[in-house]
């Protein structure tokens, strides 16, 4: 069973949170992508001037923009799925269908990690179809953001606001490491996600 957190706005981060952040990024996304089309063939035959030079700038700015709201849309409905897999199964197909307008519109470029000289890919749809994750056993600290005591010692309640601080538990420290485990049932969705890579070496012999 995945573990729910509270945000700092005492908001419950679950399917339901996801799954609504993820609609209204990808319809936001869509929306703004329709019209600067439309602008941009409006402008297609007019002279270009300063004026249609500054405006090509800010278009680009936007693209940027529209982009990061296809990334967030597919974030968030990857995890509203991971999250709750039996009522929001649909966010499986909307994860892919809004990744691949996000491949077909801007693409998807890899990363480079010099240390390891790899070129890397963190795409969340990827976690969407692994058959397994990694469940990590280990202590650790935490304390009230209220009144620092430990968990389950004071009265304040996660998600409440008690004057201008929302109560949510706070990650104090590192205690000890147990184990590290494989399992189809994770309490923490971050565990299904693992990037792609691939050696800068292995993709000269392949000639990339």
């Amino acid at each position: 069973m995945v573990l729910i957190e509270v945000n700092s706005n005492g908001e419950y981060m679950d399917a339901a949170w996801y799954h609504r952040l993820g609609i209204q990024a990808l319809a936001e996304a869509r929306w703004r992508y329709d019209v600067l089309l439309a602008r941009e063939a409006a402008r297609a035959s007019l002279i270009r001037s300063r004026r249609n030079v500054l405006d090509a700038i800010a278009a680009g700015r936007e693209l940027r923009e529209i982009a990061e709201l296809y990334r967030d849309a597919v974030r968030c409905l990857v995890e509203a799925f991971l999250t709750d897999r039996t009522n929001y199964a649909n966010c499986f197909t909307w994860a892919h269908r809004a990744g691949e307008e996000l491949e077909q519109r801007f693409s998807c470029d890899w990363s480079y990690d010099e240390t390891t000289q790899d070129y890397y890919l963190s795409c969340p749809i990827d976690a969407l179809h692994q058959m397994w994750a990694t469940s990590v056993g280990w202590v650790t600290s935490k304390r009230c953001s209220v009144c620092h005591a430990p968990p389950l010692s004071c009265a304040h309640i996660p998600g409440r606001e008690y004057g201008d601080v929302t109560c949510h538990l706070e990650y104090e420290q590192f205690e000890s490491f147990d184990h590290v485990a494989m399992t189809a049932n994770p309490q923490f969705s971050y565990t299904w996600h693992r990037r792609r890579t691939e050696s800068a070496a292995a993709l000269l012999e392949e000639g990339a």
